[in-house]
Protein backbone atom coordinates (compact mmCIF):
# COMPACT_ATOMS: atom_id res chain seq x y z
CA UNK A 1 0.00 0.00 0.00
CA UNK A 2 2.83 2.43 0.71
CA UNK A 3 4.14 1.92 -2.82
CA UNK A 4 0.89 1.90 -4.84
CA UNK A 5 -1.45 3.89 -2.59
CA UNK A 6 -0.55 7.28 -4.12
CA UNK A 7 -1.43 5.90 -7.57
CA UNK A 8 -5.02 5.04 -6.64
CA UNK A 9 -6.96 8.33 -6.53
CA UNK A 10 -10.05 8.82 -8.69
CA UNK A 11 -9.43 9.01 -12.44
CA UNK A 12 -11.35 11.85 -14.00
CA UNK A 13 -13.04 11.76 -17.39
CA UNK A 14 -13.77 14.45 -19.95
CA UNK A 15 -16.22 14.52 -22.91
CA UNK A 16 -15.48 12.34 -25.93
CA UNK A 17 -15.30 14.20 -29.29
CA UNK A 18 -18.03 12.20 -31.00
CA UNK A 19 -18.71 13.05 -34.64
CA UNK A 20 -22.21 11.54 -34.78
CA UNK A 21 -25.42 12.96 -33.29
CA UNK A 22 -23.69 16.07 -32.09
CA UNK A 23 -25.09 18.34 -29.38
CA UNK A 24 -27.23 21.23 -30.70
CA UNK A 25 -25.43 24.13 -32.39
CA UNK A 26 -22.21 22.17 -32.91
CA UNK A 27 -20.27 21.02 -35.96
CA UNK A 28 -17.76 18.19 -35.74
CA UNK A 29 -14.92 20.71 -35.48
CA UNK A 30 -16.59 22.97 -32.92
CA UNK A 31 -17.47 20.00 -30.71
CA UNK A 32 -13.92 18.67 -31.00
CA UNK A 33 -12.65 22.05 -29.82
CA UNK A 34 -15.20 22.04 -27.00
CA UNK A 35 -14.01 18.61 -25.81
CA UNK A 36 -10.35 19.61 -25.94
CA UNK A 37 -11.11 22.75 -23.96
CA UNK A 38 -12.94 20.61 -21.40
CA UNK A 39 -9.70 18.69 -20.90
CA UNK A 40 -7.74 21.86 -20.21
CA UNK A 41 -10.45 23.17 -17.90
CA UNK A 42 -10.32 19.94 -15.90
CA UNK A 43 -6.53 19.99 -15.65
CA UNK A 44 -6.59 23.59 -14.41
CA UNK A 45 -9.42 22.87 -11.96
CA UNK A 46 -7.61 19.88 -10.43
CA UNK A 47 -4.20 21.54 -10.57
CA UNK A 48 -1.66 20.57 -13.25
CA UNK A 49 0.75 19.39 -10.57
CA UNK A 50 -1.76 16.67 -9.60
CA UNK A 51 -2.37 15.36 -13.14
CA UNK A 52 0.13 12.79 -14.32
CA UNK A 53 -1.26 11.84 -17.73
CA UNK A 54 -4.18 11.93 -20.15
CA UNK A 55 -5.06 8.64 -21.87
CA UNK A 56 -7.02 8.41 -25.11
CA UNK A 57 -7.69 5.96 -27.93
CA UNK A 58 -6.62 7.58 -31.22
CA UNK A 59 -9.05 5.22 -32.95
CA UNK A 60 -11.77 4.19 -30.57
CA UNK A 61 -12.58 0.68 -29.47
CA UNK A 62 -15.92 -0.93 -28.71
CA UNK A 63 -17.17 1.96 -26.57
CA UNK A 64 -17.02 4.50 -29.42
CA UNK A 65 -17.31 2.36 -32.54
CA UNK A 66 -13.83 3.07 -33.95
CA UNK A 67 -14.27 6.81 -33.50
CA UNK A 68 -11.63 8.95 -35.21
CA UNK A 69 -11.49 12.42 -33.70
CA UNK A 70 -11.04 15.54 -35.78
CA UNK A 71 -7.43 16.55 -36.44
CA UNK A 72 -7.90 19.77 -34.50
CA UNK A 73 -8.75 17.78 -31.37
CA UNK A 74 -5.54 15.77 -31.51
CA UNK A 75 -3.43 18.91 -32.01
CA UNK A 76 -5.17 20.80 -29.21
CA UNK A 77 -4.81 17.88 -26.80
CA UNK A 78 -1.10 17.62 -27.58
CA UNK A 79 -0.62 21.36 -26.99
CA UNK A 80 -2.61 21.27 -23.75
CA UNK A 81 -0.63 18.36 -22.34
CA UNK A 82 2.67 20.00 -23.29
CA UNK A 83 1.63 23.34 -21.80
CA UNK A 84 0.66 21.81 -18.45
CA UNK A 85 3.40 19.16 -18.20
CA UNK A 86 0.95 16.25 -18.56
CA UNK A 87 2.00 13.05 -20.31
CA UNK A 88 -0.10 12.13 -23.35
CA UNK A 89 -0.68 8.37 -23.58
CA UNK A 90 -2.23 6.67 -26.61
CA UNK A 91 -4.05 3.42 -25.91
CA UNK A 92 -3.40 1.50 -29.14
CA UNK A 93 -4.41 -1.92 -27.90
CA UNK A 94 -7.06 -1.94 -30.64
CA UNK A 95 -5.59 0.36 -33.29
CA UNK A 96 -1.88 -0.45 -33.13
CA UNK A 97 0.25 -2.93 -35.05
CA UNK A 98 -0.75 -1.85 -38.55
CA UNK A 99 -4.55 -1.92 -38.42
CA UNK A 100 -4.89 1.70 -39.56
CA UNK A 101 -2.39 1.45 -42.43
CA UNK A 102 0.48 2.67 -40.25
CA UNK A 103 2.24 0.72 -37.54
CA UNK A 104 0.83 3.14 -35.00
CA UNK A 105 -2.35 5.14 -35.40
CA UNK A 106 -0.29 7.93 -33.84
CA UNK A 107 1.66 8.11 -37.10
CA UNK A 108 -1.37 9.74 -38.73
CA UNK A 109 -0.84 12.83 -36.53
CA UNK A 110 2.87 13.73 -36.78
CA UNK A 111 2.22 17.06 -35.02
CA UNK A 112 0.44 15.42 -32.09
CA UNK A 113 2.81 12.66 -31.10
CA UNK A 114 2.09 10.93 -27.76
CA UNK A 115 4.64 10.55 -24.99
CA UNK A 116 3.76 6.88 -24.40
CA UNK A 117 1.95 4.23 -26.43
CA UNK A 118 0.34 1.06 -25.08
CA UNK A 119 0.15 -1.91 -27.47
CA UNK A 120 -1.32 -5.41 -27.29
CA UNK A 121 -3.43 -7.85 -29.35
CA UNK A 122 -2.12 -7.14 -32.86
CA UNK A 123 1.55 -7.35 -31.96
CA UNK A 124 1.08 -11.08 -31.37
CA UNK A 125 -1.83 -11.55 -33.83
CA UNK A 126 -3.90 -13.19 -31.11
CA UNK A 127 -1.65 -16.24 -30.88
CA UNK A 128 -0.55 -15.45 -27.34
CA UNK A 129 -1.27 -12.82 -24.67
CA UNK A 130 1.15 -9.95 -25.23
CA UNK A 131 1.30 -6.31 -24.27
CA UNK A 132 3.97 -3.66 -24.63
CA UNK A 133 4.67 -0.08 -23.68
CA UNK A 134 6.56 2.17 -26.10
CA UNK A 135 8.48 4.90 -24.31
CA UNK A 136 11.22 7.35 -25.36
CA UNK A 137 14.67 7.14 -23.85
CA UNK A 138 14.30 10.20 -21.62
CA UNK A 139 11.26 8.71 -19.86
CA UNK A 140 12.84 5.26 -19.53
CA UNK A 141 16.01 6.84 -18.16
CA UNK A 142 14.07 8.88 -15.58
CA UNK A 143 12.24 5.77 -14.36
CA UNK A 144 15.44 3.72 -14.24
CA UNK A 145 17.27 6.43 -12.31
CA UNK A 146 14.41 6.49 -9.79
CA UNK A 147 14.73 2.79 -9.03
CA UNK A 148 13.09 1.13 -12.02
CA UNK A 149 9.66 -0.42 -12.46
CA UNK A 150 8.27 -1.88 -9.24
CA UNK A 151 5.12 -3.53 -10.61
CA UNK A 152 6.41 -6.71 -12.22
CA UNK A 153 4.37 -9.91 -12.13
CA UNK A 154 4.85 -13.62 -12.71
CA UNK A 155 4.60 -13.71 -16.51
CA UNK A 156 6.46 -10.48 -17.20
CA UNK A 157 8.77 -10.78 -20.25
CA UNK A 158 7.53 -14.30 -20.93
CA UNK A 159 10.03 -15.66 -23.49
CA UNK A 160 7.43 -17.63 -25.47
CA UNK A 161 5.11 -14.65 -25.90
CA UNK A 162 8.06 -12.43 -26.81
CA UNK A 163 9.17 -14.95 -29.46
CA UNK A 164 5.66 -15.11 -30.92
CA UNK A 165 5.41 -11.32 -31.06
CA UNK A 166 8.82 -11.06 -32.74
CA UNK A 167 7.74 -13.62 -35.37
CA UNK A 168 4.46 -11.77 -36.01
CA UNK A 169 6.24 -8.44 -36.47
CA UNK A 170 8.76 -10.06 -38.81
CA UNK A 171 5.95 -11.58 -40.88
CA UNK A 172 4.18 -8.23 -40.93
CA UNK A 173 7.28 -6.56 -42.32
CA UNK A 174 8.29 -9.25 -44.82
CA UNK A 175 4.80 -9.51 -46.32
CA UNK A 176 4.21 -5.75 -46.23
CA UNK A 177 0.93 -6.31 -44.43
CA UNK A 178 0.63 -2.73 -43.19
CA UNK A 179 0.71 -1.40 -46.76
CA UNK A 180 -1.91 -4.00 -47.65
CA UNK A 181 -4.14 -2.68 -44.86
CA UNK A 182 -3.71 0.87 -46.15
CA UNK A 183 -4.49 -0.18 -49.73
CA UNK A 184 -7.74 -1.80 -48.65
CA UNK A 185 -8.94 1.26 -46.76
CA UNK A 186 -11.20 2.53 -49.56
CA UNK A 187 -13.27 -0.68 -49.64
CA UNK A 188 -14.73 -0.26 -46.17
CA UNK A 189 -16.54 3.07 -46.67
CA UNK A 190 -18.15 1.68 -49.84
CA UNK A 191 -19.23 -1.45 -47.99
CA UNK A 192 -20.67 0.64 -45.19
CA UNK A 193 -22.55 2.91 -47.59
CA UNK A 194 -24.28 -0.04 -49.27
CA UNK A 195 -24.96 -2.13 -46.15
CA UNK A 196 -28.25 -2.25 -44.30
CA UNK A 197 -30.96 -4.41 -42.80
CA UNK A 198 -34.73 -4.46 -43.20
CA UNK A 199 -35.25 -3.41 -39.56
CA UNK A 200 -32.22 -1.23 -39.08
CA UNK A 201 -30.13 1.30 -40.93
CA UNK A 202 -26.49 2.10 -40.73
CA UNK A 203 -26.26 5.25 -38.65
CA UNK A 204 -22.57 5.79 -39.20
CA UNK A 205 -19.27 4.14 -39.95
CA UNK A 206 -15.98 5.30 -38.54
CA UNK A 207 -12.39 4.11 -38.53
CA UNK A 208 -9.31 3.73 -40.61
CA UNK A 209 -7.98 1.05 -43.00
CA UNK A 210 -8.76 -2.29 -41.29
CA UNK A 211 -10.08 -0.85 -38.02
CA UNK A 212 -13.75 0.07 -38.47
CA UNK A 213 -16.95 0.31 -36.49
CA UNK A 214 -20.61 0.36 -37.52
CA UNK A 215 -23.37 2.09 -35.61
CA UNK A 216 -26.75 0.53 -36.41
CA UNK A 217 -29.80 2.62 -35.67
CA UNK A 218 -33.55 2.00 -35.89
CA UNK A 219 -34.32 5.72 -36.08
CA UNK A 220 -35.17 6.44 -39.70
CA UNK A 221 -34.00 9.96 -40.30
CA UNK A 222 -31.11 11.57 -42.23
CA UNK A 223 -27.64 11.14 -40.76
CA UNK A 224 -24.54 13.20 -41.20
CA UNK A 225 -21.85 11.52 -43.23
CA UNK A 226 -18.88 10.14 -41.37
CA UNK A 227 -15.33 11.12 -42.10
CA UNK A 228 -13.54 8.71 -44.42
CA UNK A 229 -9.79 8.31 -44.79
Amino acid sequence: HDLFGPLLPAHYKVPTPFTYRLPPNHTRESYARHCAQALEDKIVAEGPETVMAFILEPVGGVATGALVAEDVYMQMVRDICTRHGVLLIFDEVMSGAGRTGRFLAADHWPDARPDLVVLAKGIAAGYTPMGALLAPNHIVRAVADSGGFMNGFTYLTNPLSCAVAAAVLEEMQERDLIANAAAGAARWPRACATSGKPTARSGTCAGWACCWGWNWSRIRKPRRASRWT
